[in-house]
């Protein structure tokens, strides 16, 4: 009996050892396969992305996060590697339960395996300089405001040079005049003039705060002078507020204003100076760049002059750059991060992302505020076909939001505008404080843009415009150009 109880566990333990021997092929078959993987994966990306990988596997760095891949390589990387050849199990065993998990097992290492260090390759024709002192920087931005006299130079060259202080100051001694004076309309215009200035300095709620607050101290004094209410209202309307915040802030009437050319000219002279003229670097912010887009401004403008002054600096200090090597395409970057004076940019690859979204906000914001202007006035959003004719208002900001709808219908067009004005205005030559997340392109970066159908886009503007009308509308659009 002994015998046959030696011999049971005998086979038992021939069968147990036979078991985990296949057990150990079955593994040494998944690790031969994850390093063919491995290997091919390796000069695969090495090839197509210009990449170099060192010898040591870092556990902190993914291939997906290290090489910032898309959506559909990281799908293609791993359904190819599920189709790697399984391992055959002989006849007559079959694998035990621990054998299955630890095939899951081999997998969920598989992944951990490829993880790597890349080693960026810095294109050969990639100029990096030197990084200027804090006096060399100084000494950079005078001169450059020197050279461009011109472009800074206001139609009123006194008021232009002014600071902000120097405004304020001044519209303090106009208020003392005002309670004294007989030719009190030379005096509000100059209060007018200086505060329009102030859109240099400030944003719009503050501006719209100190026209309050001027506005208020203004009825306060007339008050005292004995005027009456309804004298005071009709000065407020016509000698104490603009025309441009009038129509900026939707004040009462705003459609029966008039704005002079030279009051749109400084204005847009004002926008420009506040974010083209900063002398510093800036963190990109997406918010920012759509906000400087997104505004008022953009129905005296067109977009690409709106898109210029959001996106360049006079002085170099851009968050939006192009690096010029190898006469490439896809080398775009937005500035990341400033630590310690090292500035940390991350590409946007043939600017796909910041483009896409700009485009998308700013037709949906050209819609909406010509449809807001358009109620404001009609009280309706009923197509009318003399609209353009009715109200200045309509004759100007109408027309010129409605071309920029029309323009941004053309998406592709607009995508390539975008990247000629970063590679033309925005051209950077790296210093050793600048560092770049990546030097390749994305090659499954398949630009492939819809344009938009203009009927579809005018048909959001009017509640029952005729196809009759979109054509006329369009033709009248097109001889605006």
């Amino acid at each position: 009996m002994n015998d046959i109880k030696n011999f049971d566990e005998l086979n038992t333990l021939k069968d147990l050892i036979k078991q985990k021997n296949n057990e150990i092929d079955i593994l040494k078959q998944n690790i031969k396969y994850r390093d063919i993987a491995i290997h091919f994966y390796k000069n695969l990306l090495e090839n197509k992305l210009n990449i170099q990988f060192t010898e040591n596997f870092e556990d902190d760095i993914t291939i997906y996060s290290k090489l910032n891949c898309n959506y559909k390589l990281q799908k293609s990387f791993k359904n190819n590697l599920k189709e790697c050849k399984k391992p055959r199990v002989k006849k007559g065993v079959k694998p035990s339960v621990k054998s299955n998990n630890k095939k899951q097992n081999v997998k969920q290492n598989l992944k951990q395996s490829l993880k790597i260090s890349i080693k960026k390759k810095i294109p050969k024709d990639l100029i990096i300089k030197k990084e200027l002192t804090k006096e060399e920087k100084e000494n950079k931005i005078i001169k450059i405001k020197n050279e461009n006299l011109n472009e800074l130079t206001s139609p009123n060259d006194k008021l232009w040079k002014m600071t902000y202080e120097q405004h304020s100051e001044h519209i303090k001694k106009l208020m003392q005049n005002l309670e004294n004076t007989r030719s009190y309309s030379k005096v509000l215009s100059e209060i007018k003039i200086h505060r329009l200035h102030f859109l240099k300095f400030i944003d719009d709620d503050k501006y719209k705060k100190i026209l309050n607050e001027n506005t208020e101290q203004i009825k306060i004094i007339f008050k005292n002078r004995g005027s009456d209410e309804k004298k005071i209202n009709k000065l407020v309307k016509h000698k104490v507020i603009s025309a441009y915040a009038h129509r900026t802030f939707f004040l009462d009437n705003f459609e029966r204003t008039t704005i002079e050319i030279d009051e749109v000219n400084l204005v847009k002279k004002c926008f420009q100076y506040k974010i083209k003229f900063k002398e510093n670097f800036e963190i990109y912010s997406s918010e920012n760049l759509i906000q400087n887009i997104c505004n008022y401004q953009l129905c005296i403008s067109d977009v690409l002059s709106m898109i210029s002054n959001a996106t360049t600096n006079i002085y170099g200090f851009c968050n939006i750059i192009y690096l010029p090597f190898d006469n490439n395409d896809f080398a775009f970057y937005y500035l990341e991060s400033i630590t310690k004076n090292k500035r940390r940019w991350k590409m946007d690859c043939k600017l796909d992302d910041i483009s896409t979204e700009v485009w998308e906000k700013t037709l949906n914001y050209c819609i909406y505020i010509f449809k807001k202007i358009y109620q404001k006035i009609y009280h309706d959003n009923v197509y009318r076909n003399d609209f353009l004719e009715i109200s200045q208002v309509m004759e100007l900001e109408g027309i010129q939001l409605l071309k920029n709808i029309l323009y941004l219908s053309n998406k592709k067009q607009f995508i390539k505008d975008f990247q000629n004005i970063i590679k033309t205005c925005n051209k950077y030559v790296p210093t050793e404080n600048d560092n770049f997340n990546l030097y390749t392109n994305d090659p499954l970066l398949k630009i492939n843009y819809k344009n938009l159908n203009y009927n579809n886009l005018f048909k959001k503007l009017f509640d029952n415009i005729t196809k009759k009308n979109i054509d006329i509308l369009y033709k009248t659009i097109q001889k605006q150009k």
